[in-house]
């Protein structure tokens, strides 16, 4: 069984052995999917609510032709 599965479009929530969840995004980098953190500066994302934002603000940087 998958430890990411997907809880509303593009975030998926990790949850590690010691029950803290972080939360990811689905990307295609250099052709291939992956994925990526949704945390900031190295911060993991634990907030639902920021990780939204943050997925927003990296699609709304792909729209507009910038590497997020």
């Amino acid at each position: 069984m998958s430890k990411y599965v997907r809880i509303e479009r593009g975030i998926y929530p990790y949850v590690d052995r010691e029950t803290h969840t972080t939360y990811h995004e689905r990307p295609i980098i250099d052709g291939k999917r992956t994925y990526r953190s949704l945390g900031f500066n190295f911060v993991p994302q634990r907030s639902l609510k920021h990780a939204r934002e943050e997925y927003y603000r990296r699609r709304a940087e792909v729209a507009a032709g910038k590497n997020p």
